[in-house]
Order: structure tokens, then C-alpha cells, then sequence
């Protein structure tokens, strides 16, 4: 079945089975790791992967998203050498020049681990490439195997440096080198990739082209980065890297609600933009928008509601108060998550352009308010910026887009916005009456909320429920 025929439902559940799985492995792993490293060492692992972040979409020049865009148009043999064969070849230029850039940075700032690092971002780098050649494919199913793959590996490796060969973080550098390679040969091998790179299909015309659509991913992907990360640097120097390993364990408890958003924005992107040219898209998008709020405020009532009693047994005492900044975090990723909505239906339009104003605006008033906020208010500061931020780019993203009307339903949103803000302060009032009342109350509103699209989902695999 090609991609274009799949449902958002379909699309939805195969991605699922892959995503889950991968963040459910990576958020024990991270919890686990507090058992072995130190709130200096968490901290300092942190700083590590927001650089790889950081340098990724610049060495990749964020072609990955060009040739999906292109192979979901035309994923025939011909499409294949020739967007395999440009994005390839243009890549390899991307890295040469992180490459020297890193190096030269270097002689004048060491860098720990370098050399270390770019090799995690080059192999890092063709992985994101080859995934969303296979989803191009139409080859949903290895995109969900190498994603589980390396989580296994990955995870299997961590665990044996930091328990067995105590090499701590250096040695979590390496296992994901280990297993990033490892996964790219498995790719590379099991869809033949290597078959379509033919240098004869390289064209600066066609590889222009891809870049037109990419590049303006750059900033646009700085200025997520931005939003999300910079303000590490910045509890860097007014905290401290300890409490920057607090934030970054904090950080990691709304990974509950970004496993669903992940799922989603991958199976939205591909149904965005191979419906961009229906008559009803618009009454379709207001649709799935709406819907899509309902359940981002059910797991983030029921993450709230239960986070400071989760991180009290599945990390180490050191760790405990990171529970304290988890909701204002949360309610900042629904905007996050609102604003990917909107920006697969700017990449579905081919406006990549406009998607860079928005984004540009959200990180400037993330890193404008940490700066201020954080010397004054610590950790909270940092949280505030990052909601700031994305509500910010939301905000921005939904006034520019006027060639295609959304319905969004304030009144709603607005009301689980409150119930949000109720139940998150149930666990600042120190009360274990209280927090599990939370949590009671965030059940009864999640299965109130759901039950229609339970059922609906049941219904499709002819399981039949009643109330």
C-alpha cells in the first residue's frame, strides 16, 4: 500500500508501534542513568546532546525534509536516484563544512569529546536522512524497525558502559556512535539505498531546488532549537550544571506527551501535504485540530496530575524537586505541539519561507525572556521562557496562515485550560490527599473526554464497548 492511500488512523497506528516503544525505553533509560551519574554529569550529558542538536539541522542543511517531500510525489526508481543521489552529495558538503567549523572552534575553545562528536552528528546526520527516505518509499514499517533498532542498541550499550565499564558519560558518547552506525548499515543494506546513488543524477539545478525548500528549515530548526534548548547555556552560567541536570530530568517527564505528538506530527505531515490539494481540507484540518487538543490536554492533565508522585520512585533523591517545573513545561509543549499542526500544513503548501518568521519570533522571545527571567526566578524563569516561546511561534503561526482557514475552538481550550491549572496546583499545596484527588480527577476528565474516540478506534477493530 503506497503512503498516499494510508488513513491519518492508519499512519498513526504504525508509527505507534515504533515511537512508543523507542520513548518508552529512552524515558526509563533516562531515569535509570540518575542511579549512575551525578546532577554535574546529567547536566554536562544535557549540554551535549542540545550541541548535537544545535550542529544536526546545520550539517544536514534539513534535506531529510526536502527529499520526503519529494519522494512522497514520486518515489519511482528515477525519483529515487535522483533525489537519493543530490541529497547525498550535498550532505557529504554540509559535513565537511561542520567538520572544519568544529575544528577551527576548537583551537581557540576545546571542545570535550570532539572528535567524538562529529562523528555522532555525521552518522546522526545520514540516519535522519535514510529514515525519511524509507517513509518516501513508503516503507513505514523500516522506518518503525531502525527507530526501535537504535533505541535497543543504544540502550543496551548505555547501560553496559555505565554499569559494568563505569565509563560514564564519555561512555554514553560512544554507545550512541556504536549503535547509530550499526543501524545505518542495517538501513543502508536491507532497502539498498546504495543502489540509487548514481553519480551521473547529480544536477546543481535539481540540487538547488532542494535546497530552496530546505535552507529555510535551518533557522527555522535553530529557533525550535532555540525555543527548547538555548536556555541551558544561560542555567549554565547564572545556576550552575548541576541545576541544569535538575531541568534536564525535569524536561524529560513531558517526553509522556511528546511520544504522542511525535506519533502525530509524523503521520500529519504525510497527510497534510498529500491532502493539500482536496476541496474540504479545510474542514478536514479544523476537524482533526480540534480533536487533536482534546486528547494533548487529556495526557497532559493526567502527566501533571501524576508526575511528582512518578518521580519519587523512579529517581534518585538528588532528583526529586525536578517534579516542581513539569507543568508550566507541559502546558508550553501543547503550544509546541499546536504549532506543528499548523507547520505541516505550511510544508504541505511548499511555503517553507513563511514557516522561518514564526519560528524566528518564538526563539527570540525565548532566549529574550530566559535572560531575563532566569537570574530572577531560577529554574521557573527557564520554564516560563520555554512556554513563552512556543506560544509565541503558535501565535504567530495561526496569524499568518490566511490561505487556509482553521477553526480553532477557543471556548474549549480555554475551559481545559482550567481544568489544567486546577490540577496542576493540587501538587504545589504539599498534600497527598490532594495530589491523588489530582489524580482521580484527571482520570474521570480524560475517560469523559475520550470515550467517543476510545470507542471509535475499538469499533474499528470490531471490539465493542458501552457505557
Amino acid at each position: 500500500m503506497s503512503t498516499k492511500s494510508k488513513s491519518l488512523f492508519d499512519l498513526f497506528l504504525i508509527y505507534s508501534i515504533g515511537t512508543i516503544s523507542t520513548r518508552l525505553i529512552n524515558f526509563v533509560l533516562i531515569f535509570v542513568t540518575t542511579f549512575y551519574l551525578t546532577k554535574e554529569q546529567v547536566g554536562q550529558y544535557d549540554l551535549i546532546l542540545i550541541t548535537l542538536n544545535l550542529l544536526t539541522p546545520i550539517a544536514t542543511l534539513q534535506l531529510a525534509d526536502s527529499a520526503l517531500r519529494w519522494l512522497l510525489d514520486d518515489h519511482s526508481e528515477q525519483g529515487l536516484r535522483k533525489i537519493v543521489t543530490n541529497s547525498a552529495i550535498v550532505l557529504l558538503c554540509g559535513l565537511l563544512a561542520v567538520g572544519v567549523g568544529l575544528f577551527v572552534f576548537n583551537f581557540f575553545n576545546p571542545i570535550h569529546f570532539l572528535l567524538k562528536i562529529f562523528i555522532l552528528i555525521s552518522f546522526q546526520s545520514v540516519f535522519l536522512l535514510t529514515q525519511q527516505c524509507v517513509r518516501g518509499q513508503g516503507d513505514n514499517k523500516m522506518y518503525v524497525v531502525s527507530s526501535v533498532l537504535y533505541t535497543v542498541l543504544y540502550s543496551i550499550l548505555t547501560l553496559t558502559s555505565l554499569a559494568v565499564l563505569g565509563l560514564k558519560v564519555e561512555g554514553i558518547v560512544t554507545a550512541n556512535i556504536i549503535a547509530i552506525i550499526l543501524v545505518n548499515v542495517f538501513v543502508l543494506y536491507k532497502n539498498r539505498l546504495y543502489k540509487y546513488f548514481h553519480l551521473s543524477e547529480f544536477s546543481f539545478k535539481f540540487s538547488k531546488e532542494l535546497l530552496t525548500y530546505s535552507v529555510p528549515l535551518i533557522p527555522n530548526a535553530i529557533s525550535w532549537w532555540a525555543i527548547s534548548s538555548l536556555n541551558r547555556y544561560l542555567i549554565l552560567i547564572f545556576i550552575g550544571v548541576g541545576a541544569n541536570g535538575i531541568f534536564a530530568i525535569s524536561y524529560k517527564i513531558p517526553t509522556i506527551l511528546l511520544v504522542f505528538i511525535g506519533i502525530f506530527n509524523f503521520s500529519w505531515q504525510e497527510k497534510a501535504i498529500t491532502s493539500h490539494s482536496k476541496s474540504d481540507k479545510e474542514a478536514y484540518y479544523s476537524i482533526i485540530l480540534n480533536k487533536y487538543i482534546k486528547v494533548l490536554f487529556s495526557i497532559a492533565i493526567l502527566v501533571t496530575a501524576t508526575s511528582k508522585l512518578l518521580l519519587s520512585f523512579i529517581v534518585s533523591s538528588e532528583f526529586h524537586d525536578s517534579w516542581q517545573y513539569t507543568s508550566i513545561l507541559l502546558y508550553g509543549i501543547i503550544f509546541c505541539s499546536l504549532s506543528s499542526f499548523y507547520g505541516s500544513i505550511y510544508l504541505s503548501e511548499k511555503r517553507t519561507n513563511q514557516l522561518l518568521y514564526s519560528s524566528l519570533f518564538g526563539g527570540l522571545t525565548s532566549i529574550g525572556s530566559a535572560y531575563f527571567l532566569i537570574p530572577i526566578l531560577g529554574l521557573y524563569g527557564a520554564s516560563i521562557s520555554i512556554f513563552l516561546g512556543y506560544f509565541a511561534l503558535f501565535v504567530m503561526r495561526v496569524a499568518r496562515l490566511r490561505s487556509v482557514q482553521v477553526k480553532l475552538d477557543y471556548g474549549h481550550f480555554l475551559f481545559f485550560t482550567a481544568i489544567y491549572a486546577l490540577i496542576s496546583s493540587f501538587s504545589y499545596l504539599d498534600n497527598i490527599y490532594l495530589t491523588v484527588l489530582g489524580i482521580f480527577l484527571a482520570l474521570v476528565f480524560v475517560l469523559f473526554y475520550n470515550f467517543k474516540l476510545v470507542a471509535d478506534i475499538l469499533k474499528r477493530w470490531n471490539i465493542q464497548v458501552s457505557l
